[in-house]
């Protein structure tokens, strides 16, 4: 949920189980629950993010790294060996032809419009490498293999449609190999990122996932989904963990059959708008980002005292709620134990 901010020792909800049989529901309808979300829309935060990011930044940091960086840290940091600017610029340039390719290999092959009234089952791609995936669910960090096994595990007659992530822009895509193996894939559709992720959860019968969000906004559209780990959402009924491969295409035929209660999305809405509170956390991260290394394209910077002092008055009010929030969660840890 975009906005949206939660401070926890640990991922799970405390004592989520107990709290939410215990949860008396707001009579909150599905219409009205999607609205809530959408007010909320992390897309649309996601979307924003990458629109600031502006090109003339990029050109002012490699300016900057080139002309008037020592680049010490090639001698005295051990994981900075051998990045001498040359090579990081050589490196860099590279990248920005691999993205390109790849760009143009989507734009053939990838399908911008589909039938959305044929059966489909939905599995957006989870960004890759990131600790979503390979520290949530270390053992399904091959999502080639999971597509396959989904696609062989669906009913006669329904359709696997595979959505690249938007946000694996910042990896630069994957490998045109990866795209190209899963096209391959019988009953598999890949389709292309900008295609609209709200048309594919309405009209989709089920919702599979590693641990992304789609899991938990399938909810909202009545739709179950299937995850491959334990997430903040796995408390809903509506979501199932797989723990066991084999079983999947009897747990899918079971998901296709039932219906989603409004009741239980309800109670954990509930649930989680008492764990969060409203701080925009990406936004605050991103003008760490602006303010200190050039929209996050230069890490490498000396920050003054003066720089610091500026940043820290600019956003007095963000920092002061965010450790207000920060004291308050101690205080209640405290008093737990």
């Amino acid at each position: 949920m975009g906005y949206k901010t939660r401070i926890s020792e640990f991922k799970e909800i405390s004592n989520s189980v107990e709290r939410y049989n215990e949860t008396k529901g707001n009579d909150r309808n599905f219409k009205t629950m999607k609205e809530y979300l959408h007010s909320f829309d992390i897309s649309k935060q996601n979307k924003k993010s990458h629109e600031k990011k502006s090109s003339t930044n990029l050109f002012k940091s490699a300016f900057e790294f080139l002309f008037s960086s020592d680049n010490k840290h090639e001698k005295t940091h051990y994981t900075y060996f051998g990045r001498t600017k040359i090579r990081v610029l050589q490196f860099m340039l590279n990248l920005l032809i691999i993205k390109k390719q790849r760009e143009k290999f989507m734009e053939k092959k990838f399908l911008h419009d589909i039938d959305l009234k044929k059966p489909f089952v939905y599995y957006p791609l989870g960004v890759d490498p990131e600790a979503n995936i390979l520290i949530t669910a270390p053992l399904f960090t091959n999502q080639i293999e999971i597509i396959r096994i989904i696609a062989k595990s669906l009913p006669i007659g329904y359709q696997l449609y595979v959505k690249e992530n938007p946000s694996q822009v910042n990896r630069e895509w994957r490998n045109i190999s990866e795209y190209k193996e899963i096209i391959d894939i019988p009953n598999v559709k890949l389709i292309h990122p900008s295609f609209s992720n709200k048309k594919l959860l309405e009209n989709s019968s089920l919702v599979t996932t590693i641990a992304g969000t789609s899991g938990f906004e399938a909810a909202f559209y009545e739709k179950h989904s299937i995850v491959f780990a334990d997430t903040i959402y796995t408390l809903l009924p509506s979501v199932h963990r797989i723990r066991e491969i084999e079983k999947l295409p009897n747990i899918i035929r079971t998901c296709l059959s039932e219906k989603v209660n409004s009741i239980d999305l309800d109670k954990f809405l509930i649930l989680l708008e008492e764990e969060t509170f409203d701080f925009d956390l990406r936004g605050f991260n991103e003008k760490i980002l602006t303010h200190f290394f050039n929209d996050g394209q230069l890490i490498d910077r000396e920050i003054s005292e003066k720089t610091m002092i500026e940043f820290l008055t600019d956003n007095e009010k963000d920092i002061e709620k965010l450790s207000l929030e920060y004291l308050e969660k101690l205080n209640l840890n405290k008093n737990e134990k």
